[in-house]
């Protein structure tokens, strides 16, 4: 009754006020109407007049009144209005309180004063809408996010989970068909799940079929935990709501009671830290809980109080929320939905509570339970669709790459072990870090088609990079730059490799500090390591023999030799990644390209500078070189082979650590000889696995240029007069790959060789047998060539040697090496690489049998006797044309710079086998015999010195070594 009276008692004086102020409103317009009438300034008092009517629109307008006016109406209050009317009539009997003494204070105002004291407020009100104007101006566009934003789903539009269909059945069961009957629900879902997003359905529901019934009021006990007034906000916030929607002036008098009483209890306990008590007087208390439940229940609006994130506070903070809710707040037409996750209480403070023990707790409070859960093709395709609108909306360099990174999380969302999985993506939380996380490194810039990264390896790193970032700091420090074997895998003869039972030297395996370290990790912790590190896993069948070159440039547990988990390593951390051109995958499409048969392998690789360090003709080649047979056609063969063998000019000879790998040298001969043994047999294209034939004579028929072969003959393109004695040096390094012995992976060729010379050949029984075959057609053809370009001239081939300048030896790369080179070395290793040639070719030529291999001069010129007839023409052009002191003044230096060069593998003594072995003995005596007076006291040049020191040998006695082995024969 009390609280009553006084709401009648405010709502008469208010009456009494508005009338008053009424009266005084009409003084003042009048007043102002005569002296205007008076000065013949109407104008202005209708201007004014005006001017305050728009002033009092706006003003209703921009505070919502009419709305608060219609609440009022709506509430029907007959008994306020009464009041209120009686309050406004009695003011009007009586005629105003002081309305005669301000009407006397006017009269005395002149008109001047009069329109400055009502302009002033028109002058304020303008200059206060100006500023608002300019502070709105000044607020910059909102522009969209280039990252997923947590913010809640607000309408069911935008409802990604399906979530509508269960928000609007749980709004329903909350509105209860507006039974004043208070309950309490509970929605436990784990953070992330989408409890924020499920509320604001279920609020957008009730805004749609129940404006005029439900008031909501969301509770967000985050702001308020270390509050010492936090039951009072709590009030505080319900009656802000409650005002803002219903017209009902004692209850917040109630409430305010109610509040007072709790908080003037002597018994106290604490919510939250606060301390409020049981009052000692429960008569009080409970009167003004009966008044708060008569009115509550004479309410046609139902009131519910949302309380989210009730997991976030500590435990202590959650059970007097819950005391609270049920013993002192459990009044008609309220109801309570509380937001939490039952795992989460179990476990915060270090409680560690059991779960079964923790819903024991809650179901006391709770009267209904609703639990919230993701389907994950729904998840999946949230990931997606926002992903996609993300990319869509920045400025990506390529958005389609995104799309390629993240086929690594759709591999786990499709995984049997997604449970596994769901700790890390098992929501959308979870999935919008994920993601903003790719974004944020950049991922645009990988392009998986052409560079080393797995998107499987990639996705889990990054995963461990977002959860575990101590783990991931432990990969980092101890694999970046050089360091390896800690989580990489390792091999055999690797530091901390595990040495228990008998491990093959070819198998991989975890090191012996991985497996201790993983020992310290939880479940979730090992699972997530071992789909990148552990090698059982990552690897199945981990031996070096089963593994795809993919495999070995792109997995992540590999950081040994190509550095696979640096790369990730610098991804993630620094954002960084390697030309292109340092990947094997950006070749492995190159070369998908170039065996296109409409591609012309020329019109392809002209854009691309082939000897430039950068572009790694080396790994373009191998490629090649190793792709089955099945998928070149006969006319994409002869294209590759023919411009391998006319770009092979271009590389360079020479070889330096770090700068120049000499790719001429050895190394490019051996793949024109590989292309030929594993594809040079096709004549047309085929599907299936076929096996070479013994007898199949094409691939030796294309080496001397017959049949479909006679303009491209390979030694006939090697041999090219234009390329003079470095041709000579590159035939012979194809022959060196023509035999079983050598390259015994190349038996198509050597076998075509010993074939195609004479069907009889042995193809089986003693080795030297075999490979005397093999050879024998190549050496003859070789010598053939040699012999027209040199012998047949009596050019001397020392002397061109000799005369080959830096850019004949480096090729194209010749600037390059230079640039990166001292002067004095790489002027060394220049007179050092000529030795090396003139002694390779002269060796091969002149060389017989011995424990290595079958030299040219073991053949005759012709046919089979094997008689050494290329041996004595040689001899016989090396000391007639090469070491005549007639013919060139350089002929004493040539003839001991070729015994040196046959020696220098002997450092210590010389060998008499060295060079009188390799030489006709005759030929020699009597060459020595003739000249040895001369030769003696010859100068030896400065080159032959230097080449001497380049030998690890020294002049004086070095040379006197070979003066007398030569002086004894």
């Amino acid at each position: 009754m009390k609280s009553n009276y006084y709401t009648l008692s405010k709502v008469f004086i208010l009456g009494v006020l508005i009338s008053e102020g009424s009266l005084i409103v009409g003084i003042i317009l009048k007043s102002f109407y005569n002296l205007s009438l008076q000065s013949d300034k109407l104008n202005i008092f209708f201007s004014v007049i005006f001017l305050y009517l728009l002033m009092a629109g706006l003003s209703v307008k921009k505070d919502n009144i009419h709305r608060k006016v219609t609440s009022i109406f709506k509430s029907r209050r007959f008994d306020l209005l009464i009041v209120f009317i009686a309050g406004v009539m009695a003011l009007i009997i009586i005629d105003g309180i002081g309305t005669d003494y301000i009407e006397n204070v006017i009269k005395k105002i002149e008109l001047l004063h009069f329109q400055t004291s009502l302009i002033i407020p028109i002058v304020l009100f303008l200059a206060n809408n100006i500023k608002n104007r300019q502070d709105k101006n000044k607020e910059k566009a909102e522009k969209e996010s280039g990252f997923l934003s947590d913010v809640e789903v607000i309408t069911p539009e935008e409802d990604a989970f399906n979530f509508a269909k269960l928000a609007d059945k749980f709004s329903e069961r909350v509105f209860n068909y507006g039974s004043y009957e208070s309950l309490v629900f509970g929605i436990d879902a784990p953070w992330g799940t989408g409890k924020s997003t499920f509320i604001n359905l279920c609020q957008e529901n009730w805004n749609k079929k129940y404006e005029e019934k439900v008031i909501v009021y969301k509770f967000d006990v985050m702001k308020f935990e270390s509050n010492e007034n936090i039951l009072n906000k709590f009030v505080d916030g319900l009656i802000k709501v409650i005002r803002s929607n219903l017209f009902a002036p004692e209850l917040e008098t109630m409430f305010a009671r109610y509040l007072k009483l709790l908080n003037d209890s002597k018994t106290n306990f604490s919510i939250f830290g606060v301390r409020f008590g049981i009052p000692s007087d429960n008569l009080s208390i409970d009167k003004a809980f009966e008044k708060l439940e008569h009115f509550l229940k004479g309410l046609d609006r139902k009131i519910i109080i949302i309380v989210d994130d009730l997991d976030r506070l500590n435990f202590s903070s959650v059970k007097e929320v819950l005391f609270v809710i049920k013993k002192s707040f459990i009044l008609p037409n309220m109801s309570y939905i509380l937001c939490y996750d039952t795992e989460n209480i179990s476990i915060i403070e270090n409680q560690k509570l059991d779960a079964e023990k923790t819903i024991e707790f809650l179901e006391k409070f709770i009267n209904i339970k609703y639990s919230l859960f993701i389907d994950r093709a729904l998840l999946l395709n949230y990931f997606i669709d926002y992903k996609d609108k993300v990319a869509s909306r920045i400025n990506l360099k390529n958005p389609d790459l995104i799309s390629v990174a993240s086929e690594g999380l759709k591999d786990i969302f499709n995984s049997k072990e997604y449970d596994r999985y769901a700790p890390f993506v098992g929501n959308a939380r979870k999935i919008k870090r994920l993601v903003n996380t790719i974004l944020l490194l950049e991922v645009d810039r990988v392009d998986f088609t052409v560079m080393d990264f797995n998107k499987y390896d990639l996705i889990h790193l990054i995963i461990i990079y977002v959860n575990y970032p101590n783990i991931f700091r432990k990969i980092y420090y101890t694999e970046i730059g050089g360091g390896f074997g800690f989580f990489s895998v390792v091999t055999k003869y690797d530091d901390y490799y595990p040495e228990e039972g008998d491990s093959s030297s070819s198998e991989y395996k975890n090191s012996t500090r991985y497996m201790e370290y993983v020992e310290s990790l939880n479940s979730n912790q090992k699972f997530i390591l071992s789909k990148v590190f552990d090698a059982n896993e990552r690897l199945k069948k981990n031996r070096f023999s089963v593994l795809s070159n993919e495999a070995n440039f792109s997995y992540a547990c590999f950081n040994k030799h190509y550095r696979n988990l640096n790369r990730y390593l610098d991804l993630i951390v620094n954002s960084t990644i390697t030309s292109e051109n340092d990947h094997y995958k950006y070749y492995v499409n190159l070369k998908n390209q170039l065996l296109k048969d409409e591609a012309n392998i020329s019109v392809v690789l002209e854009k691309y500078s082939l000897v430039d360090p950068a572009f790694k003709s080396k790994q373009l080649w191998s490629i090649i070189v190793n792709e089955p047979y099945y998928n070149f056609s006969p006319e994409k063969v002869k294209e590759i082979i023919i411009y391998f063998i006319e770009l092979l000019p271009k590389y360079s000879i020479l070889e330096i650590d770090s700068i120049s790998q000499g790719l001429r040298n050895f190394l490019f001969p051996y793949y024109i000889a590989k292309l030929l043994n594993d594809v040079g047999w096709l004549k047309e294209k085929v599907d299936l696995k076929r096996e070479l034939r013994n007898d199949d004579l094409r691939i030796a028929e294309w080496v001397f240029g017959k049949n479909d072969f006679t303009e491209i003959g390979i030694l006939d393109i090697l041999s090219k007069p234009e390329r003079g004695v470095l041709g000579i040096h590159d035939l012979l390094q194809f022959r060196a790959n023509c035999n079983s012995r050598d390259r015994g992976s190349l038996y198509g060729l050597s076998r075509s060789l010993s074939m195609y010379e004479n069907k009889n050949n042995p193809n089986e029984g003693m080795v030297k047998d075999i490979i005397i075959a093999e050879l024998r057609g190549v050496s003859q053809a070789i010598f053939k060539i040699f012999k027209k370009q040199y012998i047949n001239k009596r050019k001397n081939i020392i002397e061109d040697v000799s005369n080959l300048s830096a850019k004949d030896i480096c090729g194209e790369e010749y600037d390059y090496i230079k640039s990166r080179s001292s002067k004095e070395d790489f002027d060394n290793k220049i007179m050092r690489t000529k030795s090396s040639i003139i002694n390779y070719i002269l060796y091969h030529l002149i060389s017989k049998d011995n424990s290595e291999e079958i030299g040219c001069s073991f053949y005759d010129e012709s046919g089979y006797e094997d008689q050494g007839t290329i041996h004595n023409n040689i001899n016989k052009y090396l000391f007639e044309v090469c070491f005549n002191p007639e013919l060139n003044a350089k002929a004493y230096d040539y003839f001991l710079s070729l015994l040196v060069g046959f020696n220098y593998m002997s450092r210590e003594t010389v060998l008499k086998n060295s060079f009188i072995e390799l030489l006709s003995k005759e030929e020699l005596e009597k060459y020595w015999k003739v000249n040895k007076d001369d030769i003696q006291k010859i100068e030896v040049s400065k080159e032959n010195q230097i080449l001497l020191n380049l030998y690890g040998m020294t002049y004086t006695e070095h040379v006197q070594d070979i003066y007398n082995l030569l002086n004894k024969l």
